[in-house]
């Protein structure tokens, strides 16, 4: 509920600004970034191929690459598509596999989204500022160490998939023409993992801005 709030702030921060400066960008633009990709898991439970994991405990800030393309429809609204590589965090947890094997192990957690956002903004001089929220879809890939109790270990790669809500806003700086320098926070909620992104690059719009 906090976070649907936030978001519902963010979308409404460029009709605040309705009325202030120049209109919005027009048209297509590509853009990437590189960004800090803080990565939590809190101590949580989960079902994968029949292995109940619980406890599973990791947080780290790992270097993170996405790129986007999008289409501003008028000044002030548009839509974004995008592919992120997010990281790897380690893991730790406890298992139970049916009927009667316990124990513990660790994970390499690789995490990456492919996103379709709808988006809102507002130019003031040579800046402008937007917010948008829309759907991601994302993958998991579980590296998996398990600590048989009986002795030894077994390796294991297991991948989830899934989809979810998310929400960001950030500015973008028209350095010169159709060149922009983007500066954006995304939160982003995958499964059990969760992602807050902070992130900085180049945008190029191919109709420049008014």
């Amino acid at each position: 509920m906090k976070s649907l709030r936030s978001a519902l702030l963010l979308a409404s921060l460029p009709l605040a600004l309705q009325g202030q400066g120049a209109p919005g960008p027009e048209g297509w633009y590509l853009g990437a970034e590189l960004g800090r990709v803080n990565l939590r898991i809190p101590g949580r439970s989960m079902e994968m191929e029949g292995i109940q994991f619980t406890d599973v405990n990791a947080s780290a800030d790992e270097a993170g690459i996405k790129g986007y393309g999008g289409y501003w429809i008028t000044p002030h609204f548009g839509f974004e598509f995008g592919f992120a590589s997010l990281g790897n965090v380690d893991a730790s947890f406890s298992y139970a596999l049916p009927p009667s094997e316990t124990g513990t192990g660790v994970t390499k957690v690789a995490v990456s989204n492919t996103t379709l956002s709808l988006q809102m903004a507002q130019q003031w001089n040579r800046f402008f500022f937007f917010a948008r929220g829309g759907m991601q879809f994302w993958k998991l890939s579980y590296d998996t160490t398990f600590r048989l109790s009986s002795g030894g270990s077994q390796v294991r790669t297991l991948d989830k998939s899934g989809n979810s809500f998310f929400w960001g806003a950030g500015a973008e700086w028209n350095l010169k023409g159709s060149w922009n320098l983007r500066l954006e926070g995304e939160v982003l909620k995958m499964d059990i993992t969760d992602a807050k992104v902070i992130s900085l690059g180049l945008s190029y719009t191919f109709k420049s801005l008014k």
